[in-house]
């Protein structure tokens, strides 16, 4: 009798034991099922926005103008399962998901694609708040080079062809430029006591000595650096220094490139 009674005990014992564990072990799997069906929100949604913003920088040289939220929120609709989204637990389903702060051709020329929803968690038990989301993309737009029209008006009102424009170039480089104060040719020149180790240019790169006089460093206590050039000079006659500016029409200059930082 004794040993039932025992028996009898543990067992009770182990009976409360799953009556108070197995409701919280439920809890934890089913959490962990919405955080799975989470994630795969994310990844729909991070796809979708990350196409539209591969779209739209092609386009957004043009189209800037005319793309706004809900122009970008109607695009990724297309990418999206809509049923899926609508019965998950986010709020409000499609239409709780904003773009709401996107931009297109920002002051950085990037398209940025801001989305934010919230997440619901339907187990009342806990009173579970729901959850802000936020997903971003972020691209810089093709500009490409800008097509100049098939012709130009002067001031006289004349039409002339686009290939009679002037342009700057220079005798050693590769690009053209359509202003002459272009900081490429147009460079300014300044000088420092000793070799700039611990200087950087506008970008941030280090000065390295230039291949033509740089490499005097032992008799020389100024040297002569450019702000968006990488060389320091030795000399100030160098003619890494020099930019022999030559202007021509457009329609000489060859293969040239157009100049990034003064053409588009």
């Amino acid at each position: 009798m004794k040993a039932q009674r025992k028996i009898s005990k543990r067992t009770g014992s182990l009976t409360v034991e799953a009556a108070l564990i197995l409701p919280i072990f439920i809890y934890f799997i089913i959490s962990f099922l919405y955080f799975i069906q989470i994630f795969l929100l994310q990844e729909m949604i991070q796809k979708s926005i990350t196409q539209v913003g591969l779209d739209t920088a092609k386009v957004s040289y043009i189209l800037s103008d005319y793309i706004d939220d809900n122009l970008l929120k109607l695009q990724a609709a297309g990418h999206v399962d809509m049923d899926t989204i609508n019965n998950s637990c986010i709020l409000h389903g499609w239409d709780g998901v904003s773009f709401k702060g996107s931009s297109v051709m920002d002051q950085d020329n990037c398209v940025d694609i801001h989305v934010s929803y919230h997440i619901r968690i339907p187990i009342g038990f806990f009173h579970l708040k729901d959850i802000p989301m936020v997903q971003r993309v972020r691209l810089k737009c093709w500009t490409g080079i800008r097509i100049d029209p098939s012709y130009l008006t002067d001031e006289t009102g004349t039409e002339e062809d686009s290939q009679d424009v002037k342009v700057f170039i220079t005798e050693t480089g590769t690009v053209y430029h359509k202003r002459r104060d272009c900081s490429h040719i147009n460079i300014k020149i300044m000088s420092v006591h000793g070799i700039p180790r611990e200087q950087r240019n506008d970008y941030g790169a280090k000065y390295y000595p230039c291949e033509r006089c740089g490499r005097q460093e032992a008799t020389h206590d100024i040297y002569y650096i450019t702000s968006d050039g990488n060389r320091y000079h030795s000399s100030i006659n160098c003619s890494g220094l020099k930019r022999t500016v030559i202007e021509v029409y457009l329609s000489e200059v060859s293969d040239r490139r157009p100049c990034k930082r003064c053409t588009y």
